[in-house]
């Protein structure tokens, strides 16, 4: 979890000191303060992703698990999206020009991916202790990103 914060926040200060090049406030700016802040919130849905991970693997709470599982997924991939997108709607309104940047969103997603793919399962009904625990591994992947 740590690890996750950290590498977005790195991601975000590269961005910053890459358009920090003008004095003018310019769009560059609201963008790249726009993406420190939803960067942050990712670390959050992976700790709400492995909570309800361990929650499934325990039997406990299945229904408050599922609730935080679809909010989680979709928060993450709505701020992945818009990352490396852009979306007006959260404050970010051009997609990402930096290729450094860019490559470290590809290889975000792609751990995310694993992720995705097994919080989809539990939420279509494959909500096994061992889907749970699959989830909480892919999680466990995609928290401990290092740049």
């Amino acid at each position: 979890m740590k690890n996750l914060t950290g590498t977005v926040l790195k991601a975000a200060a590269l961005f910053l000191m890459t358009s920090a090049g003008s004095a003018v406030a310019s769009s560059d700016d609201v963008d790249a303060n726009a993406r420190l802040a939803f960067s942050d919130k990712l670390s959050m849905y992976s700790q709400r992703i492995f909570g309800s991970a361990c929650s499934f693997s325990s039997g406990y709470g299945p229904f408050e698990s599922r609730g935080f599982l679809a909010t989680a997924a979709h928060e993450t991939n709505r701020i992945l999206n818009a990352l490396e997108k852009g979306d007006r709607a959260l404050g970010i309104h051009s997609p990402e020009q930096n290729e450094v940047i860019q490559d470290f969103l590809i290889e975000i997603k792609t751990a995310w991916f694993g992720v995705d793919q097994a919080t989809q399962a539990i939420l279509n009904g494959d909500d096994t202790p061992a889907t749970a625990a699959l989830l909480a591994k892919q999680n466990e992947t995609f928290s401990n990103l290092s740049v």
